[in-house]
């Protein structure tokens, strides 16, 4: 996503690429790969933009139109969420309110779980109009791409698709998992989270697998039996960074780039240079060249490019080539922390994917 910013920038007219890390302050970047700091720029900006704004701008194109739908949760599925967030069996209160609402209107057990998700993600702080519930891309008047449930955390789009049971004609698993690749490809540049939540389900290893080279998330029932479902959402949508390991082969060559160069010279130097790992030091970020050899999926190359980095730095994007075996990853040093990040960078190895 930096990195098409970036790019977006040299080649649409009056178009300015605005930047911050999760607490920093607000930059303008540069088409050259520099930026600046803008000064009286309002901190609580990106705030501003409801979920639908993002859809409009990410999923939705000249010819399609994405709307999500604002729905009123249940109280008693308000209150169920409110219950399991402190502690109580979900699956207990989760059944307990919908038998309440079912005894007084008719409404399906999968909409009223939908609603449940909705609830323990605002349980989680995120605001009632960063999440919505049957988003719908629209081609003309017909409908064709529909989610469950979208939240707009941590500046990602998540899609949490729910199914309860397998009904009848459903599609099988493996299919289910190829249709939620090519959502998440649609919702923008492929960056987004894609849940499958099958809490009555066992996902086999196989497809588990599958769901792993496709980058989608699979919560299932065995994903539950060992933490309960707020727990798993709360890590899902509030990822933590995890810990580095040691390197064990020569370190990759780190070279300066001169700010007039763009990304796409880069990423041709890099080919030419057949080397596995190779880093291009951009002053203001970093972008980490990676070929993996084997497919792996952008979450691995983050999490590892995170635990070499540790404080010194944040990684901003990962991009994924068609075979995923090549990654761009691209890196913001920490305030003061250039040398640092570049230091730690050039530290990793393929050995940090194993």
């Amino acid at each position: 996503m930096f990195a098409g910013a970036v790019r977006a920038s040299a080649t649409i007219p009056g178009l300015r690429v605005v930047h911050r890390d999760a607490r920093g302050p607000w930059y303008e970047v540069h088409a050259d790969g520099g930026a600046r700091l803008l000064e009286g720029w309002d901190p609580a900006a990106i705030e501003q933009f409801t979920l639908a704004d993002l859809l409009a701008v990410t999923w939705a194109d000249e010819e399609r139109t994405a709307t999500v739908q604002s729905t009123t949760v249940e109280s008693e599925i308000t209150a169920a969420a409110a219950t399991a967030a402190k502690g109580a069996d979900w699956r207990h209160e989760f059944e307990r309110a919908a038998t309440r609402v079912r005894a007084r209107r008719s409404i399906g057990q999968g909409s009223l779980f939908e609603q449940f998700v909705l609830a323990l993600v605002r349980q989680l702080g995120v605001e009632a109009d960063d999440i919505g519930i049957s988003a719908m891309l629209h081609d003309g008047t017909q409908a064709v791409q529909e989610v469950d449930v979208v939240v707009n955390s941590h500046g990602r789009l998540h899609v949490i698709d729910c199914k309860l049971t397998d009904e009848a004609g459903s599609a099988p698993i493996g299919m289910q998992i190829r249709d939620a690749y090519a959502t998440r490809r649609q919702l923008g540049d492929g960056a987004d989270q894609y849940i499958l939540l099958r809490p009555n389900r066992v996902v086999g290893e196989e497809f588990r697998s599958l769901a792993e080279e496709y980058d989608i998330r699979v919560v299932d029932q065995a994903t539950l039996e060992e933490r309960p479902l707020p727990d798993v959402l709360e890590q899902l949508l509030r990822p933590g960074h995890p810990g580095s390991p040691a390197p064990s082969r020569p370190l990759p060559r780190t070279l300066r780039v001169a700010q007039e160069n763009g990304l796409v010279d880069v990423y041709a130097e890099f080919v030419q240079s057949r080397e596995p790992v190779r880093v291009y030091d951009h002053q203001r970020y970093m972008v980490l060249q990676i070929s993996a050899g084997r497919r792996l999926t952008s979450h691995q190359v983050t999490k590892a490019v995170s635990g070499v980095l540790r404080d010194a730095g944040t990684v901003i994007d990962t991009q994924r080539c068609s075979k995923g075996t090549r990654f761009t990853v691209v890196v913001r040093p920490g305030d003061r922390r250039h040398d640092q990040a570049a230091q730690r960078l050039a530290t990793f190895t393929l050995d940090h994917l194993r």
